[in-house]
């Protein structure tokens, strides 16, 4: 129990000190049932003493002085008055000391572990408000061990010392709970699938290991029949029960969970009714209701239809304007048989309120700044709740925060109120560092460290919305450093300015010579259109090929050295997804122009054009599908006869044709070696299954080629593959699975056999 401060006294008694003196005349302690309590424990921690005049602040110093000492789990003080003499009496529970602790009943561990979670000694002070969050510790350690049903008793035996307890504690483990199956009994119109969709609780599985997942919980068993109740409401079945689980063994350590349904009947929405509008028209609102609802009396939808019509109200300046409604069940039936109810809804209008100004509370770190540039409301605005909402939504989206709020605060005038958002700030930086495999790079390790809400204008540097990341890749074919820092409001415009500086070394390009790339870009971007971005992007890198092979045909041989490339690119591109790393509907589609050489300067002159997209579609049970298209072109011009082959375009590997080598589709010299293209397709269709929160299945088709001639595409000639994959969406270390086998090849390929890929990082 929390300690409690409770000073019984009359409203006069503190006000008579002001013109005359009262005294202290007795000091006792005792009990709630009023057996006494030693006053040397108590006055070691007061100063209120006999004699003195009473005072207000030292006597609340005193009782902040029991509360803080940790040895009494309630602290309370009655003031019993007797003309100019007073009696201070502390109503106190002291916490015993241990004397002795025992615990029974843990078979699983023994009782040392269980000691060892309570983190318990003899000479401790406790009480039962202390025990039950000991007990905690050790439910969640059984719970982790498949053991939901573990309980932990405890009894507190007060000695004749009054001031110390034999604690004995009894554990009762209950049935170790792995789910085998889950299981409903009378659910006709919603199938078990279905409804293991909703749940929390799911059965043990491939993975669990790894997730955690297929374990009995009790809690989310309860959370659970809330979300399987609430998909009958959302079908019209108002009358839906979910009846208690029943935990069936199948094995020692495997249980049933058998589910009762009673479904009822299913309810068609009758006669619907708008009370209370009487700020805008009531037919207009009336008939954008009557849009909104649907012939089925889903809950879902009519809390769509109430916030509709808050949302009418808020986003023109009216705040606090209430909504609801009411379900009344109906003696008629539709022309088919079915249940009607008639929905009544009910709107409490707010007043008209406008923006006195905007307060930022909580940033501590975060320049203020920051925080007003992503607020799409601003003084001398009617207070748009709509608004409001999407201001949350950008700042959380910058994830410098834990928590976002915004509040209305009234002022003295009735119409004008002081929007305060509340934030708290959370860690924006990231160290990882890591190892691993893939069927391009081999084997390699990395080290990263990022920041964002840096700030290169201060120190120290934090605050200021940017963002630097340093990178280090070490592998057997591949070397890389990478320095990067972006402004995403320079000069505080909606202008992103980004800059990096990089040198790769990379030996998995080709078997018969290395490259190595060492350079830097600058890059400019600006919002044109919603959804719509400009880029123009600067880069200069010197570009050396080198190490080449002795038995390399006379086209690779002629590019070896070393040439520095200048560039500019310009680049258009449209956003819509609904996640940056894993989405699920939306499209992401790319114009990119490339200019190298010419009045840039450099030692190649080429230009190219790049289209790439990929659009994604939710499907049923969380499944996505998603296209992913691309087409390239590439030329020489001026001084360069041809394109070098650092810019030839090449397909095959993880990220494109997964059935083939990487890079080893499309044109080759005459020892077989890929020397690239200078025009490009591909395309891929892929279809993934969600197996749990980080497992995704992954069914795919790819076909593609590489074309000699600038800028001509042959779709009849073609290479292709289909596969099957695994997506591991870990956060910061994403992983891809795949097989493929090859379909159609040129002359170069077979498909005799499939290919494995592996690669780290998201795609499309």
């Amino acid at each position: 129990m929390k300690p409690l401060i409770r000073i019984t006294c009359l409203c006069g008694l503190f006000l008579a000190t002001a013109a005359q003196a009262i005294v202290v005349t007795d000091i006792r302690a005792v009990r709630r049932d009023g057996r006494p309590v030693d006053l040397e424990l108590i006055e070691a921690y007061t100063k209120t003493r006999t004699g003195m005049d009473i005072s207000r602040d030292l006597l609340s110093a005193d009782i902040d002085s029991l509360r803080d000492s940790g040895r009494f789990s309630y602290v309370a003080m009655d003031i019993p008055q007797l003309g100019d003499q007073l009696s201070l009496v502390y109503v106190v529970e002291p916490k015993f000391r241990i004397r002795r602790l025992s615990i029974d009943g843990a078979n699983l561990d023994g009782n040392r572990k269980i000691r060892e979670l309570l983190a318990l000694e003899v000479g401790d002070l406790v009480d039962d408000a202390t025990l039950a969050v000991k007990a905690k510790a050790v439910r969640e350690w059984y719970q982790k061990k498949h053991y939901p049903f573990a309980t932990l008793t405890w009894d507190l035996e007060e000695q004749a010392d009054g001031m110390t307890a034999d604690v004995r504690i009894e554990v009762k483990e209950g049935q170790r709970a792995r789910i085998h199956a889950i299981n409903f009994s009378g659910n006709h119109v919603v199938d078990d699938k279905a409804l293991r969709k909703t749940m929390l609780l799911k059965k043990r599985g491939l993975f669990s290991w790894l997730t955690g997942s297929g374990v009995y919980d009790p809690d989310k068993m309860g959370i659970d029949r809330v979300a399987l109740r609430d998909v009958y409401m959302d079908r019209g079945f108002l009358d839906v029960s979910i009846g208690e689980p029943e935990i069936v063994p199948v094995s020692s350590s495997k249980v049933n969970v058998e589910i009762p349904v009673v479904e009822g009947e299913q309810y068609f929405i009758g006669e619907v009714s708008l009370k209370g509008v009487t700020l805008f028209p009531h037919l207009e609102l009336e008939s954008r209701l009557r849009q909104s609802l649907s012939e089925v009396a889903s809950v879902q939808m009519l809390n769509r239809a109430s916030g509709m019509l808050r949302d009418y109200y808020g986003s023109r300046g009216y705040i606090n304007t209430r909504v609801s409604y009411r379900l009344n069940p109906t003696v008629s039936r539709s022309a088919s048989g079915a249940a009607v109810v008639d929905v009544e809804f009910t709107v409490r209008e707010g007043s008209l309120a406008y923006i006195r100004s905007i307060d930022i509370v909580g940033n501590v770190v975060t320049r203020d700044k920051v925080i007003r540039r992503e607020l799409a409301v601003y003084p001398g605005e009617v207070v748009n709740e709509v608004k409001l909402r999407t201001s949350e939504q950008r700042l959380r989206g910058l994830q410098y925060f834990s928590f976002v709020n915004s509040t209305p605060v009234p002022t003295e005038d009735p119409e004008q109120y002081d929007v305060e958002f509340e934030v708290k700030e959370q860690n924006t930086g990231q160290f990882q560092i890591g190892a691993g495999f893939s069927s391009i790079d081999s084997l390699i390790g990395f080290v990263q460290i990022q920041k964002s809400n840096f700030d290169l204008y201060s120190w120290p540097p934090v605050g200021g919305g940017q963002s630097i990341m340093f990178r280090g890749t070490l592998g057997t074919k591949r070397q890389d450093v990478e320095l990067k820092w972006s402004d995403p409001w320079f000069l505080d415009r909606r202008l992103n300015l980004g800059t990096a500086l990089f040198r790769r070394n990379s030996q998995f390009l080709s078997d018969e010579y290395d490259q190595q790339n060492t350079g830097g870009r600058v890059s400019l971007g600006f919002p044109v259109l919603p959804f719509t971005r400009m880029n123009l992007t600067y880069g200069l890198e010197e570009i050396r090929v080198y190490n080449v092979d002795d038995t390399a045909s006379d086209l690779i041989k002629a590019e070896e050295g070393t040439r520095i490339k200048s560039s500019l690119s310009p680049q258009l591109r449209f956003d819509t997804r609904d996640h940056p790393l894993i989405p699920t509907r939306g499209m992401k589609s790319t114009l990119t122009g490339t200019v190298a050489g010419g009045p840039l300067g450099g030692e190649t002159d080429i230009y190219g054009l790049e289209f790439d997209v990929t659009h994604y579609w939710p499907l049923w049970f969380d499944h996505v599908f998603l296209i992913h298209g691309w087409l390239s072109g590439v030329d020489a011009y001026g001084r360069s006869d041809s394109v070098p082959i650092f810019d030839r375009l090449f397909l095959g590997g993880a990220r494109t044709l997964r059935g083939f080598d990487y890079r080893d589709v499309g044109p080759k010299d005459e020892t077989g070696e890929p020397v690239g293209g200078l025009s490009g397709w591909f395309a891929s269709a892929e279809y993934t299954i969600p197996l749990s929160a980080q497992f995704r299945l992954a069914g795919f088709y790819d076909i593609g080629m590489v074309h000699p001639e600038a800028f001509s595409v042959d779709f009849g000639d073609y290479n292709s593959d289909v596969g099957l994959g695994i997506r591991v969406d870990i956060p910061g270390f994403p992983l891809r699975l795949d097989y493929a086998w090859p379909q159609e090849a040129d002359e170069f390929n077979d498909r005799s056999s499939g290919r494995f890929q592996f690669s780290l990082g998201y795609s499309y």
